[in-house]
């Protein structure tokens, strides 16, 4: 009785050790399968974050060459525009100011100006001199132009001229300036782009 009570024992004994070993094998198994889940899940999250990135700094490197050849193209430019205006100006300005230093220049621009308005018939005009000018050039205008200036026509002086003169119609509107920087700006049009070409193509 006792051998069969101890062997009883150790049946169960040993069967619920084989049962909890294979439970216990059971969890390891589902352990390790969801430890490797979560591995591989990490791993693609981590390769798919390290794509991103790499995706990002192309497009940040791409941007930024492209900023720095449009910067540089830019600055190219400003230099070659610069260069291009200090070549003019020094072409053009001295031979200008010249010009408008000979008076006998600029009297018979003054007169060859309002022969034109008065052969089109437009009398009605203001020749507007610079300070200091008026006595001078009046006369020349009044010599040439007697017969219009109870017409109409009339000379007077103002700081806003510099030099040179300026026209302007009494109904207003428009005015016509023949000044040194007005014909400067005129001529550095012409010259600039000849500059530009001996320079730069």
């Amino acid at each position: 009785m006792q051998n069969k009570l101890q062997e009883l024992t150790d049946r169960v004994f040993n069967e619920g050790v084989q049962k909890a070993k294979a439970e216990a094998s059971v969890i390891v198994a589902n352990a390790r399968r969801e430890a490797d889940t979560m591995l591989q899940e990490a791993q693609r999250k981590a390769e798919a974050i390290v794509a991103e990135a790499q995706r990002k700094a192309k497009e940040t490197s791409a941007n930024a060459r492209s900023e720095i050849r449009m910067a540089s193209v830019q600055a190219v430019g400003m230099l070659k525009s610069q260069i291009e205006s200090l070549i003019t100006a020094k072409a053009v300005e001295p031979a200008v100011g010249e010009l408008f230093a000979d008076a006998d220049f600029v009297r018979q621009l003054l007169l060859t100006t309002v022969r034109a308005y008065v052969d089109k018939g437009e009398t009605d005009l203001t020749v507007i001199l610079p300070k200091g000018e008026l006595e001078r050039l009046e006369t020349a205008v009044a010599k040439s132009f007697a017969d219009i200036m109870n017409k109409g026509l009339t000379v007077c002086e103002s700081d806003a001229v510099r030099n040179g003169f300026r026209i302007e119609p009494k109904d207003g509107g428009y005015y016509i300036s023949f000044g040194e920087s007005d014909f400067a700006n005129f001529f550095k049009a012409y010259v600039r782009s000849k500059t530009a070409e001996m320079l730069f193509d």
